[in-house]
């Protein structure tokens, strides 16, 4: 099966402020011998820029954003959407706070292509970027809630993306634990009316789910609360 573009104009900027940020840097290290810092203050700017924008595409559905959930253990980024080569390897470490955030721009079968970014944070390293394919195990969203019914959060589960017919799926138990997974793993992503949706596939009850969702996030800090 073909992979399919992707393509969401509000998010042509991003790689714009990555062109920014890499030319910023590369003028001033350029003259090693009369500059040895980089230019905080432009480097403060184009970083707010990029922060607003992220969190922004971290919530509710409004992107085509992916989280890579795997931590501490090696994830690797394919040349292909099928081959086994593999690209780059990266690693995302609970003890150090390091997060990617990865941008979907094809789609296939087992794999998504994407444009891997460290995740916007105060480190003194602004950002690392690759663009691969990434198995869809190692992709997906937050869950988030829906409806609260006497207090209970309930997330709603669609067969289709109509968006009819919802299925609830209770987010806690009557003791607090958690029933509904908190990263969903992502199969595809399809636009209606202007708002991304994600078909995730999870455990709920001892039982495998498939169904499509119209609220989640990626952020790792905020976790779509």
């Amino acid at each position: 099966m073909a992979p399919s573009r992707i393509i969401f104009a509000s998010e042509s900027i991003i790689p714009l402020l990555h062109l920014l940020c890499r030319h910023l840097m590369n003028t001033e290290h350029s003259n090693r011998m009369r500059v040895t810092k980089p230019n905080t203050r432009l480097m403060s700017i184009v970083y707010g820029i990029f922060m607003l924008i992220s969190i922004s595409h971290a919530s509710y559905g409004q992107n085509n954003d992916i989280l890579l959930w795997q931590m501490n253990t090696p994830i690797n980024i394919y040349t292909s959407a099928t081959g086994h080569e593999v690209k780059t390897v990266i690693l995302q470490s609970s003890m150090d706070d390091l997060w990617y955030c990865a941008e979907v721009i094809e789609t296939s079968e087992l794999r998504f292509k994407v444009l891997v970014s460290l995740y916007p944070d105060i480190s003194e390293e602004f950002y690392y970027s690759c663009e691969g394919w990434v198995d869809k195990t190692q992709c997906g969203v937050y869950s988030d809630v829906n409806i609260y019914k006497d207090g209970v959060g309930y997330m709603y589960l669609y067969p289709d993306t109509t968006l009819t017919d919802p299925i609830l799926y209770r987010q806690n138990d009557d003791d607090g634990n958690l029933m509904l997974p908190q990263v969903l793993t992502v199969l595809e992503f399809a636009l209606k009316d202007g708002k991304t949706l994600a078909k995730v596939i999870f455990t709920y009850d001892d039982k495998i789910v498939v169904g499509w969702i119209s609220r989640f996030c990626i952020n790792p800090y905020s976790t779509c609360n």
